[in-house]
């Protein structure tokens, strides 16, 4: 890659491909394409939006024909990317526009092997929040932010289940990415056992963890009795309908509900808020999105160019301003994010615990990942939490 600090574009290299998954037409990619020509006149962001970026980017990987760049869940998930050797270098671009002083240690820590830089963290998701539909939580008469228990959490769904008709908890299981039973399932074990557990669980130390496991799941089913009873069938899409208008007060969620959320006729305030799931007040578990570079670019000097403006205080906060969510740098201002927004990003700099998410790969390597779905898909269907617990442990053991 270039190391040169004036990235213009050239008459041979004047476009950057970049292959995502969030529609030509979102605010992420406008953003991007608006930012991208005033930071470098004359380059093209050639936008490629596909169904599943993963399975595309790695075919034209493997046929020698890759984007410059493509969006991807970074840590671990990247991990087999760098050991193929098909992640390009861009280290120059990190030193040279000061990225490397701007950005939180997780965030680079997901993007550097072996000591070098291999694309841009975008963003930062907080998976443990609970979203409350507020018209429902008022009619049901209860106050879930005097609540910093689970169990207690259990109790007052109870509460709602017998002050309202509509469905205590609104769930769908149907994902096209991580189970949601998974993502439930890591937030509930943290509120139950702590972050010392959560660290352990993996960090190596599965094993001796099963029963606290098992007990997690065990909280999952009885929170899930709460829930509507299709939810086997129902999409995260539905989920998300159906919490909107208001036929269930409370959904497990990550950050992108907020952008679901933020098309819809509920306000942040009045109609949702969001808050920590009872037990985890403050502790941020985390994803990441981000873009990674292919080492065969077709077009390194606009990569270059890109990567910069990318990962440039104006580019990072555009991205997540359209995402709804945290900011990788730790110089983007709030005052520009929208109310959720800011009020997150400003407890995730204020918070010390940032634990890595099971569920989207920051904690687990790929094939850790499958099997973990696995075991979620058959615990949904089965419903044994001693069988689950079981190959939970295995799948952390085996990595």
């Amino acid at each position: 890659m270039s190391t040169r600090t004036d990235r213009g574009a050239t008459s041979r290299d004047s476009q950057v491909d970049l292959m995502h998954g969030w529609g030509e037409e979102s605010e992420m990619m406008i953003d991007f394409r608006d930012g991208f020509e005033r930071h470098s006149p004359g380059v093209t962001l050639n936008g490629m939006s596909v169904s599943n970026v993963s399975l595309e980017a790695k075919q034209r990987i493997l046929t020698e024909n890759p984007p410059d760049m493509w969006a991807c869940w970074v840590g671990p998930n990247l991990q087999p990317y760098h050991n193929a050797g098909v992640l390009g270098d861009v280290t120059d671009v990190w030193t040279d526009s000061g990225m490397e002083r701007a950005y939180h240690d997780v965030a680079t820590d997901a993007v550097r092997f072996d000591g070098a830089y291999r694309g841009v963290p975008l963003n930062v998701q907080r998976t443990n929040l609970l979203f409350a539909n507020l018209p429902l939580v008022e009619k049901a008469g209860v106050d879930p932010g005097r609540v910093d228990d689970i169990r207690e959490f259990v109790d007052l769904l109870a509460q709602v289940d017998d002050a309202i008709e509509e469905d205590p908890m609104v769930v769908g299981f149907v994902q096209p990415f991580a189970s949601q039973g998974l993502y439930m399932w890591e937030a509930i074990y943290l509120a139950m056992h702590g972050e010392r557990a959560y660290r352990d669980l993996v960090g190596g130390d599965a094993r001796s963890h099963r029963s606290e496991v098992k007990q997690a799941l065990s909280m999952l089913e009885e929170i899930l009795t709460y829930a509507n009873d299709d939810a086997i069938n129902t999409t995260e899409g539905t989920e998300s309908d159906r919490f909107a208008r208001g036929k269930g007060a409370f959904r497990l969620q990550g950050m992108w509900a907020g952008l679901n959320l933020s098309h819809t006729d509920l306000e942040y305030g009045t109609g949702w808020d969001a808050m920590a799931l009872p037990g985890t007040g403050g502790q941020h578990v985390i994803n990441m999105d981000g873009l990674a570079v292919a080492s065969d670019a077709p077009h390194p000097d606009s990569t270059a160019s890109f990567v910069e403006f990318a990962g440039s205080t104006d580019g990072i906060e555009g991205f997540n301003r359209a995402k709804r969510s945290i900011p990788t740098r730790t110089d983007v201002p709030t005052d520009g994010l929208p109310p959720f927004v800011a009020e997150q990003t400003e407890a995730f700099r204020r918070s010390n615990s940032h634990l890595p998410s099971i569920a989207h790969g920051l904690a687990a390597p790929p094939e850790t990942l499958v099997d973990l779905e696995v075991a979620f898909a058959d615990y949904i269907s089965s419903r044994d939490p001693d069988a689950a617990a079981g190959d939970i442990v295995a799948a952390f053991a085996d990595e």
